[in-house]
């Protein structure tokens, strides 16, 4: 894929030098039809193949490290969608990344290893299964960087809330591998004479003075306040491309239309003729000359009008060109951009150092000059790690360059930038999570979150499973319930819970022909996970009505009854129950109250009540109104039935 995109890469810009058009205009239009003949290609096979490789990859695969199953996520159509659609799309030169795909054909791979009979029973394992795709995650980081360290602790920070500590040898020693074996397929296959770091460096021993760590500081706000920019505008621009395709309808029609204009305005302003030589560089030549020790003015590609002009240019255009570029229907990463981006502002600063001081800080000691690419190497690891709210992008960035003597301004400007960025917004993949309303689990990040208790955010169980329960019943439970599995209760009256029954088995025990609801665990709006008798649907009552004389009592025998469901106590604190949803990567669970079922949760109504404590609190305020009402007015009739029963 790299050698193949490099080399689309390489022509675009043969096009430019070469002499085959007669005129500035016709090499103009060669170049934007080159991009644009590349990235349409990219979003037809996209589109034909599968829409599921679409995007980044990371969020979806967060979603299954939950616990979710993703139809069509990880089949063979997506793969070849994958490789096609970003091959093509990082050939023409759009300003996309290639770590989230990159993640997302790992996860494919070893999906379809675990298919082959001698992996089966890994697969069929649910608890293999995702300590494979873990595994698999840090091989995509880190055959994309060739950083294994930063491969395995990037994946985990982005698609782990709690990480077992048993899976982190087979992550490193899978990522080690695959970050060997695709460095030396580049010496093999290209001009590398041997395993080096991507993006070498050749600065001083002791490359920035003391003084210098409040502009590295400096940096780091920056990038926080830049990272939470660039996930603003990407969901506005997320927003505004869906109102544009509700204001005009054919837009949503043609898919192609929406990519080729925004291919043309990116093709236009990357044109080496117009702005200057620098908008045309490929991402991996530009690092390289913005990490590169020697002054950018010593390079007449950046002096188009003055190095400072340049770089506010570049940084600029890139800024706005990447947060419309991600948004395409193509397979599209974010960290390569935003890494490029920070590299360039963190230069641009120290090209600003190095102008007011030219002789460095201290003018006594002639080894303190400042380095302007130190400074690229700290900002492009803020301004990633502030987009990615991770701090594993400054181990990425040492193994990248091999240069570890900036350690501390790296890390000091990284967490300066998590802190802001972390306080603001949610992550880049978080925000589509959010876009794309897949489950997730928002942290607990208020004191109020940490005093709530089970029964503030549990919602009424309205459909159980009894001993006398009729075809009928049990067909509207099916029609009406959107959990995965049903309550089962010794008796409507005493309401013990004695275990569970998965959808599944109640479908075979009461036939086909059953019409279900779709699963509102996939949107985190909210939403209730069992529905009241009162509120039925036409298609539950056509359902019942359809079996009218089917009153018989199902015969429970037949069905396999999980005997220990899931459960808490309505006392438990949430935060307790924030760890069983993170750790055991649930979809819900029983709370009872002295045996008793009393609630359910789902993981929507837990994140909903995380994300609006408010409501959930007054609502359970009403809900123990009534339960206290209803408790008193039982003790008085059952005082009453004591008196008259007296002698």
């Amino acid at each position: 894929m790299d050698m193949i995109a490099d080399f689309l890469l390489v022509q675009r810009t043969v096009i430019f030098e070469s002499n085959f058009a007669p005129s500035a205009v016709s090499k103009y239009v060669v170049w934007v039809l080159y991009m644009q003949g590349l990235l349409l290609v990219a979003v037809l096979v996209t589109r034909v193949l599968s829409t599921q490789a679409i995007g980044s990859g990371i969020p979806e695969m967060k979603t299954i490290m939950r616990g979710f199953e993703m139809p069509g996520f990880l089949n063979m159509r997506t793969f070849i969608a994958t490789i096609v659609g970003l091959t093509l799309s990082v050939g023409s030169g759009i300003p996309i990344g290639k770590e989230g795909p990159f993640v997302h054909v790992a996860c494919m791979v070893s999906n379809g290893l675990m298919q082959l009979p001698c992996f089966k029973s890994i697969y069929l394992n649910q608890h293999h299964r995702l300590a494979i795709f873990s595994a698999a995650c840090a091989v995509g980081v880190s055959c994309n960087f060739a950083a294994p360290i930063g491969g395995v602790m990037f994946s985990i920070e982005v698609t782990a809330t709690y990480f077992a500590v048993s899976n982190y040898w087979r992550a490193f020693f899978s990522a080690v591998c695959g970050a060997f074996l695709f460095r030396l397929l580049a010496v093999f296959f290209t001009t590398e004479y041997t395993i080096t770091a991507m993006f070498t460096t050749g600065f001083d021993r002791f490359p920035f003075d003391v003084s210098e760590m409040i502009a590295f500081v400096f940096v780091g706000v920056v990038c926080g306040f830049l990272g939470i920019l660039f996930i603003w505008l990407h969901g506005v621009v997320i927003r505004f491309r869906a109102w544009l395709h509700i204001k005009f309808p054919f837009l949503q029609e043609s898919v192609v239309l929406y990519p080729m204009i925004i291919c043309c305005i990116v093709a236009t302003l990357q044109y080496p003729g117009l702005i200057g030589r620098y908008m045309g560089f490929p991402p991996k030549v530009a690092i390289d000359h913005l990490f590169s020790s020697d002054p950018l003015d010593h390079q007449d590609q950046w002096d188009h009008p003055n190095v400072l002009v340049a770089l506010c240019v570049f940084f600029s255009l890139n800024f706005i060109m990447t947060v419309f570029a991600v948004g395409l229907a193509i397979p599209a990463g974010v960290f390569v951009p935003v890494f490029l981006m920070g590299a360039t502002f963190g230069r641009l600063v120290g090209e600003l150092m190095l102008d007011w001081f030219p002789n460095g800080i201290d003018v006594t000691d002639p080894s303190s000059i400042i380095i302007p690419g130190g400074y690229a190497i700290v900002g492009a690891a803020a301004l990633s790690g502030a987009v990615t709210h991770t701090v594993s992008t400054s181990v990425i960035v040492f193994e990248l360059t091999g240069q570890i003597d900036h350690i501390l301004p790296v890390m000091i400007a990284v967490l300066v930038a998590n802190l802001i960025a972390q306080l603001s917004v949610p992550s880049f993949y978080e925000s589509i999570i959010q876009i794309k309303n897949l489950p997730y689990l928002p942290d607990l990040l208020t004191s109020k979150q940490y005093k709530l208790t089970a029964q503030d955010v549990m919602q009424q169980v309205n459909y159980f499973i009894h001993p006398q329960a009729t075809y009928r019943q049990v067909r509207l439970i099916l029609v009406e319930c959107v959990l995965e599995s049903v309550p089962v209760v010794a008796s409507k009256e005493t309401m013990i819970l004695v275990g569970s029954i998965s959808r599944s088995a109640l479908e075979v025990l009461v036939g086909d022909g059953v019409q279900t609801v779709p699963n509102t665990l996939m949107s985190t709006s909210g939403g209730r996970g069992y529905i009241p008798l009162d509120e039925e649907s036409s298609a539950a009552k056509d359902a019942a009505n359809a079996n009218m004389g089917d009153d018989e009592v199902v015969p429970w025998w037949r069905v396999k009854i999980e005997t220990a469901p899931v459960q808490m106590v309505a006392e438990s604190p949430v935060v307790k129950v924030h760890q069983m949803f993170a750790l055991m990567a649930l979809k819900h669970v029983y709370i009872t109250r002295m045996g008793r079922l009393v609630g359910v949760i789902s993981l929507a109504a837990l994140a909903e009540s995380i994300k609006h404590p408010k409501v959930s609190t007054l609502k359970r305020r009403r809900r123990l109104s009534i339960q206290e009402a209803q408790a008193r007015a039982e003790g008085h009739r059952e005082g009453t039935e004591d008196v008259s029963n007296a002698p």
